[in-house]
């Protein structure tokens, strides 16, 4: 794999003085608390302004608890995002010590914020600003080791040719087998041409709760924009690994988000075939 040698040469990131990193890790975005302002900012190559814009349209269309952005900017090749602070807790580190009740209490609540969300409709499938689109099967390693962008599609039939086209770039020499051409087909056949705004990363760590089991906050939108019905029910349940939440997601959806799943997780699998990523 090739080194980017720029991302060694770029200046040191600009922290403010007593900023507390919350979750030190090795690669992406980094997230710090600045404890005087009550505030978190969030800073990296990979940190967009299309997700401060899309903190704000979602804020400014629905009543679903997010972060409030204060200031969003560029510099020397990073995003900054500096948003209000969402109190409480990460629902991943309570969700197993909640009893029925509680954890009902919460998934009424994402149930009405998810309902929301799905009712914000666009033009086009993307990112904001018609940029590409971040959904998980435009994610996967394709088989050249090589960075594709996907999108923005203006129609289904166009989002739909991106999936193939993914299904391709990620065969050797883009052939695609005879069961590969069947999936394909069944992707072509889909015509459902709602466009609507979805989180795209719904998973315990990025739901904010407090002691009372309500929703303070819904976090990380970098990958949210507008796409399929289904995008948020599949990135969702896909990421979900404990036997309860599993049942809890598919209660936070609506059925008819829901139908393509087998599809979308066939095409999931086909994706990492070769690559495994």
């Amino acid at each position: 794999m090739d080194l980017d040698l720029s991302i060694l040469d770029r200046p040191p990131l600009r922290i403010p003085d007593g900023a507390i990193e919350l979750y030190p890790r090795p690669m992406g975005p980094r997230i710090f608390l600045l404890p005087k302002e009550d505030r978190v900012l969030k800073v990296g190559i990979s940190v967009k302004l299309s997700e401060a814009e899309a903190m704000r349209f979602v804020a400014r269309e629905t009543s679903m608890p997010v972060p409030t952005v204060h200031d969003a900017y560029e510099q020397e090749g990073r995003g900054y995002i500096i948003m209000s602070r969402a109190h409480g807790k990460p629902l991943g580190e309570v969700w197993a010590s909640l009893c029925t009740e509680q954890r009902s209490t919460i998934v009424r609540q994402l149930n009405r914020y998810m309902a929301e969300l799905a009712t914000l409709s666009g033009d086009f499938y993307g990112t904001l600003w018609k940029s590409p689109v971040e959904d998980i099967f435009f994610h996967h390693q394709p088989f050249e080791n090589e960075k594709i962008q996907y999108g923005p599609y203006f129609s289904r039939e166009e989002y739909n040719a991106g999936l193939v086209a993914a299904l391709m770039n990620s065969r050797p020499e883009q052939s695609l087998s005879a069961s590969d051409q069947a999936l394909a087909e069944k992707l072509l056949q889909i015509d459902d041409e709602r466009r609507v705004f979805s989180h795209g990363d719904l998973h315990l760590d990025n739901i904010i709760i407090d002691d009372s089991c309500r929703v303070t906050g819904i976090v990380d939108w970098a990958g949210a924009g507008f796409s399929i019905p289904g995008r948020d029910y599949y990135e969702a349940i896909s990421r979900a690994r404990e036997e309860k939440w599993v049942e809890s997601v598919s209660c936070i959806f609506s059925k008819d988000s829901q139908v393509h799943y087998e599809l979308f997780r066939e095409l999931d699998s086909a994706l990492i075939l070769y690559t495994c990523i």
